[in-house]
């Protein structure tokens, strides 16, 4: 019953929010998935996995329509949500070019690598273009799908559509 109140009073301003039902519904799934777990605090993470599902990425006034769901104060969801990496806070790109950014990473010259891309997509790392289509994000660690300097890049600093 108390999240019926939550549904009815927070209303997400991500993607899709402005599709009136989308957004309703999603809402709904969300709550039953609060409701499955018995609104039980100790479920945020599997919530909030949910959630990022269900929108893509997690708004700010999502999380507090899950705080108020779990009966968790904000500051601790959005402390969840910014300390797993596989969180976002914003939306992703239709596609991403991850640079390793780790200390033998930058030795070999990952600082470049990163700047080519930012020329290269008009956009600085961290950020998504406005059209939606690219993400640059630099890493820390490892992972195979993350761009390292010694994979080299063009000289003439073009890249694929897909960084």
């Amino acid at each position: 019953m108390e999240s019926a109140t939550a549904t009815q009073s927070v209303r997400p301003t991500g993607p899709g929010a402005a599709k009136g039902l989308a957004a309703d519904a999603r809402l709904k799934h969300l709550a039953a998935t609060m409701k499955r777990h018995q609104y039980q605090p100790d479920a945020l993470i599997e919530v909030l996995h949910t959630a990022q599902e269900l929108f893509g990425y997690l708004d700010p006034e999502l999380l507090v329509f899950v705080a108020n769901g779990l009966k968790l104060p904000p500051s601790r969801v959005y402390g969840v949500a910014t300390f797993y990496h596989f969180f976002s806070l914003q939306p992703k790109g239709k596609h991403s070019c991850v640079v390793c950014m780790g200390t033998a990473c930058y030795v070999k010259g990952a600082a470049t690598l990163v700047k080519k891309v930012e020329d290269y997509a008009g956009i600085r790392a961290g950020e998504t273009r406005a059209d939606g289509i690219r993400r640059c994000r630099p890493t820390t660690r490892e992972s195979k799908w993350a761009t390292h300097p010694e994979d080299g890049y063009p000289a003439d600093g073009s890249f694929s559509a897909a960084c």
